[in-house]
């Protein structure tokens, strides 16, 4: 296993345990663009080997072929605009 695959796992461990789910809207969004896709072999990614009901409902997970990533809502992200009005 590489070191890439086990920080996914780490990952998904912990939006597991801390129940870091991706809003609706994006897991719908998500599994849209799996279920086009042509490593979706019934309910799992060939590149991966994860279940996509699963895999698309965590919030930190990402798609390996880079179609959709890591979810982080906009209220977490510091805009360059709100950095410079408090300096």
């Amino acid at each position: 296993m590489d070191m890439e695959t086990v920080r996914s796992l780490r990952r998904a461990a912990k939006d597991i345990v801390t129940q870091n789910n991706a809003p609706q809207e994006e897991l719908e969004r998500r599994l849209a663009i799996c279920g086009g896709c042509e490593h979706k072999k019934g309910a799992k990614c060939n590149l991966c080997g994860c279940f996509l009901n699963y895999k698309t409902r965590l919030a930190s997970s990402e798609c390996p072929m880079g179609e959709w990533s890591a979810f982080f809502p906009e209220t977490s992200i510091d805009s360059p605009s709100k950095q410079q009005a408090s300096e």
